[in-house]
């Protein structure tokens, strides 16, 4: 991993520029030069008079700094996430994963302290958030009460942020469940505008439409399946727009999904079989097996009126 001097120079390096093209009245040649070489350090507003002038965002920065690796905040939300992923909830025979994931809460707490970020903090509590809305004898003694602000100043923040990244992209995704239907169709605004420059990253299409899935199970679990089909509408749409065959691929079970809880179980197993006939076509038997599973538990579900909710992840997770 580089420090992120070194990713400046690489950067700067990379497209041709010049130390004195980046210099300005608030932040001279020799010391970009010194900052460069790990020789000081600057301030976070000339950090991002720094990229603003090189013409790359917080998450291109990132991804030229770390590569594939996660970084402190993100592998500890991503401990903490997958207990709860269907992946791990189909290999465990859907056990139930809160004492784990509270155990990794407390880390993800104390982490705070030593590796801040804005994006952990919002994570922590939103996850405090919602474990607080748990009946009281499921709630680990861990849990602290949330303040009554919180959702607001989320809302606040992902409205304000100049550009959504992975980071902002992930806590609207884990907040859907949280938010008014207003807010969500709001965000959902916000996500197509301030996303743009993230599309242009690799692999960060699929991070995109998983939020438009993950809505569509809040939806459904509301009953309100004008909603969700609006929601199926964009992810439809952005599948055809950055041509996503792995994730289109999920397009009729996804429409499976809603059509069950409208009544029509028929018309739902012939969309289900759609996606699975898909994997299987492709080979991709694993995911078709795993999909199987979820239709099962989806109808089984619906019979006994328990509403379902899923964050969608990376389809190889």
């Amino acid at each position: 991993m580089l420090s992120y001097g070194e990713t400046v120079h690489q950067i700067r390096v990379s497209k041709g520029i010049k130390l004195r093209q980046l210099a300005d009245e608030s932040i001279s040649v020799s010391l970009i030069s010194q900052f460069e070489h790990d020789k000081t350090q600057i301030s976070i507003a000339r950090f991002d008079r720094l990229l603003t002038a090189l013409g790359v965002s917080h998450d291109e920065f990132e991804l030229a700094r770390r590569g594939t690796t996660r970084s402190t905040a993100t592998q500890l939300m991503h401990d903490y996430m997958e207990p709860a992923e269907i992946t791990t909830l189909l290999a465990a025979d859907m056990s139930n994963p809160e004492q784990t994931m509270a155990r990794q809460l407390v880390k993800m707490t104390q982490s705070l302290q030593t590796h801040y970020s804005v994006e952990l903090d919002y994570f922590v509590q939103l996850q405090h958030y919602l474990w607080h809305e748990l009946p009281a004898e499921r709630q680990p003694d861990l849990v602290k009460k949330p303040s009554p602000n919180f959702p607001d100043d989320l809302v606040h923040y992902l409205r304000n942020v100049d550009n959504w990244g992975m980071a902002e992209i992930n806590l609207f995704k884990y907040a859907l469940r949280i938010l008014p239907t207003s807010v969500i169709d709001e965000m959902f605004r916000i996500l197509q505008k301030k996303a743009s420059l993230t599309t242009q990253l690799p692999g960060y299409e699929g991070a995109l439409v998983n939020v438009y899935y993950t809505a569509i199970t809040v939806f459904v679990a509301r009953q309100d399946l004008s909603a969700a089909w609006q929601a199926w509408q964009l992810a439809r749409e952005f599948c055809q727009n950055q041509e996503i065959v792995s994730r289109a691929a999920l397009l009729p079970f996804m429409a499976g999904w809603i059509t069950l809880h409208a009544g029509e179980r028929k018309k739902a197993q012939a969309l289900f079989q759609q996606t699975l006939d898909i994997f299987n076509a492709l080979g991709i038997t694993s995911l078709r097996d795993r999909f199987a599973k979820i239709r099962d538990g989806q109808i089984e579900a619906y019979e006994k009126h328990i509403p379902q909710y899923w964050i969608f992840n990376a389809m190889n997770e």
